[in-house]
């Protein structure tokens, strides 16, 4: 996974966000192994997204319009021969209206280029105001992944975090991630499969 290759290699807490968010498109499915745990600290957390962005739009319905209305730029270029980028808003909808994606990695905005000036100071106030709802305690599930469990979550609606970690001991997990219409086919399939099966 990529976002382990830096601060997500040391010992300091992680905010809440999403991976990946330049890729186009960007990872569904996200698995989290535990191999080995035996430091203090390091606890997980997870907070839904869709739920922090209805927070927000209740709370100032224009900090929302304007992060799903303009769009940000994420990239990566961290590896020789590796420059990755997406250009998608913070809070993607559907033409409908329906609420489809949450992009949230402070470590991965870039500048934002796309936004009016005369509506920037909002974007960025809209932003501060979408990080602190992530950031407050009550938005978030904490758990501590033990060595066999697996984490799995949607990574266009599901934040995930942790907590920092001191002391002696190991700390080692495994990602990876899966396409959700793999995952929706499959399903269906077996669905499908049992609902033709004789009695």
């Amino acid at each position: 996974m990529r976002c382990w290759l830096f601060i997500c290699h040391t010992g300091r807490a992680l905010q809440a966000h999403t991976d990946n968010p330049y890729r186009d498109p960007v990872p569904t499915v996200q698995l989290l192994y535990c191999l080995e745990s035996s430091l203090a600290g390091g606890d997980g957390m997870v907070i839904d997204g869709f739920a922090a962005v209805h927070r927000l739009r209740e709370e100032n319905p224009d900090h929302f319009d304007v992060l799903s209305n303009h769009c940000a730029r994420f990239a990566f270029d961290g590896e020789d021969g590796v420059r990755l980028a997406a250009r998608r808003p913070l809070i993607e909808l559907a033409p409908d209206g329906e609420l489809r994606c949450v992009r949230f990695n402070n470590r991965s905005l870039a500048a934002v280029r796309d936004v009016p000036f005369e509506r920037m100071a909002t974007w960025y106030a809209a932003y501060r105001h979408l990080g602190d709802i992530i950031d407050d305690p009550m938005m978030a599930v904490s758990f501590r992944l033990d060595p066999g469990e697996c984490f799995v979550v949607d990574n266009t609606r599901i934040l995930h975090g942790r907590t920092a970690w001191t002391g002696a001991g190991n700390r080692w997990l495994q990602g990876c991630y899966a396409d959700m219409d793999g995952l929706r086919s499959t399903h269906e399939a077996m669905m499908h499969a049992t609902s033709r099966a004789p009695v």
